[in-house]
């Protein structure tokens, strides 16, 4: 019947809005079956504070599980049935490969005190792949340097100019150096726009460590010629690259989880897709017109400039007509991850920051539903681990009032229970296998679906088997990490604090033991004395919450021992944490930077020059959110 549904709903012919209400449909009826049995256990004796504050902090945890437990089932169903997404967005395809290109595409890459041998490795490989396309003349490539390091900038240069001259002219490659760094980001590509926007019809957005092949950005920008009132086509970036243990893990369960993730977003998203700041196309007419950010009220951090300017830019878009599509069938698109713990929650403090300042826009005029959905959903991604947390010391509460006969927690005349040790365990074990299964179940899908690719090949099977089982584990233990990193930026931002916007993060950096006691010694004192107060009145309730207080124990040795090379060589002489899909294409751009990163970068002197060339200046109006 669900399959049914989702087959007759893909339709074009069918009104996309319909997706929307049926996944809500789902997520809200499960949550209402949820609540309903969660409120009759927690409550059957009686209801105090201390047990209302549980149920809503449980149900607000579960709401947000549920809507990735439903949206992977349906990405399973589409997988399934092999539906194509540029076809399940009513999107016209024809002769998509043959017919020539009509349009003028750039390729930006905006960069600020990026390792330029790495920036330039990656661009290398996308302008290279792009150059064996029988369109490449219909592309040119900007690097926008926002560098303000003196050291950085002579090289910085030189390496444009020389992989300049590698392409022979089959791509035009300009070097742009702006003094001032005004808007960070989104001022770099605004600045872009209002220059040399004029002079194309698209533009495709590259972070410093992205990297697409020349057939996907033939397919997009063909796929934008085709379709007059697509004013954004976001592909699903798969990591790539990784030499620590922490990167590999994240760049396996990116591709063994994302497909599932992004095909049940395709579907209910339809044309109200999002937009994630990088390896996207976009209409540049449509980008100036009505992306031109303004300042939110307030102050930093949760007013001023924003931040996660991508989400603002999606949201503008739809306001002014256009259409936004994620395509999770494109293949070729790669991003680079960071290589430790340390690097990817300086990334995830700069993000959090700015998914709270969406919080205004939920409530904002003339923002399309879809797109107040995607601003709620990225700052629950930051809050739903303090609800969690909160839920966690809300419980500890409950059950030391319960061990100890105190009613330090509850107003005294609605203490009603029994022995919860003895009369209360059996009932709970209820709602937490329903959120065990919510959480676990889309990871069994998607290692369903894997091993379903991988049928021809039998030995493969088992390792992918254990490299899910392994990297599970390292999730449960990486949970209470990020739990605890995430509240405290919240309350940092809370109390004044704001997040500094810096070049990407390091990586393949091995990290020592004192720099990382330095950002974890206090999450790891603090779990022990949790656990000691837990583990003295309730041993039972202890051994509930063992694995969450493995991870925040460890979490020292986990984040220096996940960047040490030789932890990568055991799990790599075993075979694990490969790419369950086999990906050749990956394989080949990862040949083909580690070639262009070890040649030697002389100075060249090309007849193309990387000068900007002359400007076509156009306004790109500033727009009213609040």
């Amino acid at each position: 019947m669900l399959s049914l549904f989702i087959f007759n709903s893909c339709h074009p012919s069918n009104s996309i809005s319909w997706r929307t209400i049926f996944f809500f449909t789902l997520v809200s009826v499960t949550n209402v079956a949820f609540f309903y049995l969660t409120g009759r256990i927690l409550f059957s004796d009686g209801i105090t504070p201390l047990e209302i504050v549980i149920f809503l902090l449980f149900s607000l945890t579960f709401s947000w599980i549920s809507i990735s437990f439903w949206n992977a089932i349906i990405g399973f169903v589409l997988l399934l049935l092999n539906v194509n997404s540029a076809s399940l967005q009513g999107l016209k395809t024809t002769n998509i490969v043959s017919t020539p290109l009509a349009s003028r595409t750039a390729l930006i890459m905006p960069v600020r005190n990026e390792d330029p041998e790495k920036t330039m490795t990656y661009l290398a490989a996308t302008l290279h792949s792009l150059a064996l396309t029988h369109s490449s003349s219909s592309f040119d490539a900007y690097l926008l340097s926002d560098t303000n390091e003196r050291n950085i900038l002579p090289l910085e240069k030189d390496l444009c100019e020389k992989l300049n001259y590698e392409l022979e002219g089959n791509i035009q490659l300009y070097y742009r150096h702006r003094e001032v760094n005004t808007g960070h980001k989104s001022g770099n590509i605004a600045d872009f726009c209002q220059r040399w926007g004029k002079n194309y019809d698209f533009m495709v957005v590259l972070d410093s460590d992205s990297i697409m092949e020349g057939a996907t950005l033939v397919e997009l920008a063909s796929l934008m010629e085709l379709n007059s009132k697509a004013g954004l086509i976001q592909t699903v970036p798969t990591p790539i690259n990784q030499t620590t243990l922490f990167g590999r893990i994240l760049q396996f369960s990116s591709a063994l989880y994302s497909p599932l993730t992004s095909w049940g977003q395709s579907f209910w998203y339809a044309n109200n897709a999002n937009y994630w700041g990088h390896n996207a196309i976009i209409r540049v007419s449509a980008f100036t017109e009505a992306c031109g950010l303004p300042h939110l009220p307030g102050e930093l951090p949760f007013g001023g400039e924003i931040l996660s300017h991508d989400f603002v830019e999606a949201s503008l878009l739809k306001r002014a007509g256009w259409n936004l599509f994620l395509l999770p069938h494109l293949k070729g698109t790669y991003e680079m991850v960071p290589g430790d713990i340390l690097s990817y929650v300086k990334r995830e403090r700069r993000w959090a920051q700015g998914s709270l300042q969406h919080l205004q826009l939920v409530v904002a005029k003339n923002i399309h539903f879809m797109n107040r959905i995607h601003f709620l959903m990225g700052a629950m991604g930051y809050l739903s681990s303090v609800l969690w947390l909160c839920l966690l010391i809300a419980s500890t509460g409950y059950i030391l009032s319960l061990e100890t006969d105190s009613t330090f927690f509850f107003l005294k005349p609605y203490l009603f229970h029994n022995d919860f040790i003895n009369t209360s365990w059996k009932p709970t074990i209820s709602p937490l296998l329903i959120t065990g299964c919510v959480l676990f179940l889309p990871k069994m899908l998607s290692l369903t679906v894997s091993v379903f690719q991988a049928r021809n090949s039998i030995k493969k099977i088992p390792l992918l088997m254990l490299s899910t089982f392994l990297e599970n584990i390292f999730a449960i233990l990486l949970s209470p990490i990020l739990m605890f990193y995430h509240t405290l930026f919240i309350f940092g931002f809370v109390s004044g604090a704001t997040a500094r916007w810096e070049p990407s993060e390091e990586r393949e950096v091995e990290i020592t033991w004192k720099r990382a006691f330095e950002s974890t010694g206090f999450i790891s004192i603090s779990c022990l004395m949790w656990a000691s107060v837990i583990l003295w009145f309730s041993p039972t309730f202890f051994l509930w919450m063992l694995p969450i207080f493995i991870g925040l124990t460890l979490s020292n040795p986990i984040i220096c021992l996940t960047t040490k090379p030789s932890m990568l060589q055991l799990f790599e002489s075993f075979k694990l944490f490969s790419d369950p899909r086999g990906n050749k294409s990956a394989t080949m751009i990862e040949t083909l930077t580690d070639s262009w990163k070890h040649q030697n970068h002389l100075q060249y002197n090309s007849k193309y020059s990387i000068e900007p060339p002359l400007e076509n200046p156009t306004a790109m109006p500033t727009q009213k959110l609040t």
